[in-house]
């Protein structure tokens, strides 16, 4: 899963288009290796992307599925659907 890093603000474009950093997923693992890839700066020297960028931990909240525009409940249950007079033996 990748995120908006940025938004490239464009003179011919009406909305600004978002940047998004994204890695293969065995690339993702390591957060040291991330922070030293390198990007080119305004000046056009490469730095280390740890100098520009600020990590904070942090969860997702899970999305609520919603149907007719009620939210939905995933319910897990388990019937015993086995006959009473069914003879296994």
């Amino acid at each position: 899963m990748g995120g908006d890093v940025s938004y490239l603000h464009n003179d011919k474009a009406k909305y600004p288009i978002p940047l998004r950093l994204e890695r293969d997923v065995v690339d993702k693992t390591n957060l040291d290796q991330i922070l030293s890839y390198k990007i080119r700066s305004s000046s056009g020297k490469w730095v280390p992307l740890s100098e520009v960028t600020n990590v904070v931990d942090s969860s997702l909240e899970n999305a609520i599925y919603h149907k007719d525009l009620l939210p939905i409940i995933d319910a897990l249950y388990v019937l015993n659907l086995v006959p009473h007079d069914l003879n296994l033996g």
